[in-house]
């Protein structure tokens, strides 16, 4: 299987409004708080997103063009002269995790990220969100990523 990662465009916004949804949908399966309680604030938010290429980014992979993964990042106010930015998601289809995914659309994004001069990102996982916990295991050593859980 031939996993390719891209950084979205605006032709790729009802794409991404529909993985965000659709995840949003099953975290709030696992915890009512995640559901997503303004779509048109969220969908506005994505949009902005996508519009502002300099301080926010979002990365798909995709096989045979179907979007199987997907993450978004963005720089945020310097903390104490810091320069950082947040991961504030990442969502991998169920039929294809734990192949390595996860790991491609982080070391894009760190990737994105260092390309912009930022000195840190950050991520911040719930305590009972497992998988992602493990997806940003390996990287909780690097000086230059912040693994927070919390309750």
């Amino acid at each position: 299987m031939d996993i390719v990662i891209r950084k979205a465009t605006s032709k790729d916004l009802a794409t991404i409004v529909d993985w965000v949804m659709m995840h949003s949908i099953d975290a709030a399966k696992m915890e009512p708080r995640n559901v997503v309680s303004n779509p048109k604030k969220e969908i506005n938010s994505i949009k902005e997103g996508l519009a502002d290429t300099k301080t926010n980014a979002f990365f798909l992979a995709l096989t045979d063009k179907q979007v199987i993964g997907i993450i978004r990042v963005r720089i945020v106010e310097p903390l104490v002269g810091i320069k950082r930015g947040q991961i504030k998601s990442l969502h991998v289809d169920k039929k294809y995790r734990r192949q390595g995914i996860g790991r491609m659309l982080i070391e894009e994004t760190i990737k994105w990220l260092k390309s912009k001069k930022m000195n840190i990102a950050e991520i911040v996982i719930r305590y009972d969100n497992t998988a992602s916990q493990a997806a940003f295991r390996k990287y909780k050593p690097k000086p230059w990523l912040a693994v927070t859980t919390f309750k």
